[in-house]
């Protein structure tokens, strides 16, 4: 067999497995306490144009945002934002006593054509200060990396070309 095919394989199998665009993560910064003040705020680098909405839970008030006014608007429990080559956005919640539940974000890339979900960040006030982590994004899950694909193809492609 000519090293062209394999060649020809290897580049098609790394254009197929060329990332696509990541879905804004969200981060809480601060203690959840009974009447207390938080911060979430969302990774959107890469969104040139579009739009995100948060919904919070019952029990937790908006309370301002670091976007610029004229392209956050709050309607009960949703807040928008209008996305225009922003790296994050960030915003600021009050709790409630006998609020708790997750905050969900639905976000839509006008330039790219793409759309998803954020990930689900369960909140509940505390009595007791607690870090908040990272939203509930799961971790990576293990697979094959691209080198690893690669290796596997060109081992395949070898055993077959000495077997035939």
């Amino acid at each position: 067999m000519k090293p062209g095919p394999l060649i020809i394989s290897c580049l098609l199998l790394a254009l197929l497995s060329a990332p696509v665009l990541a879905a804004p993560e969200r981060t809480v910064t601060g203690t959840p306490l009974p009447g207390g003040e938080f911060v979430v705020t969302l990774n959107v680098s890469g969104i040139a144009v579009g739009g995100l909405v948060e919904t919070i839970p019952e029990g937790f008030l908006f309370v301002s945002s670091t976007h610029p006014p004229g392209r956050v608007s709050v309607a009960d429990r949703q807040i928008s934002f209008a996305l225009l080559d922003d790296r994050k956005v960030s915003y600021r919640l009050r709790a409630q006593t006998g609020g708790e539940g997750v905050i969900t974000g639905y976000w839509e890339d006008f330039v790219a054509g793409e759309n998803g979900t954020v990930a689900p960040t369960w909140i509940s006030p505390t009595t007791e200060p607690w870090e908040a982590a990272a939203s509930s994004t799961p971790a990576a899950a293990p697979g094959f990396s691209v080198p690893g694909a690669l290796l596997a193809l060109a081992a395949a492609l070898f055993a077959w070309r000495r077997s035939g």
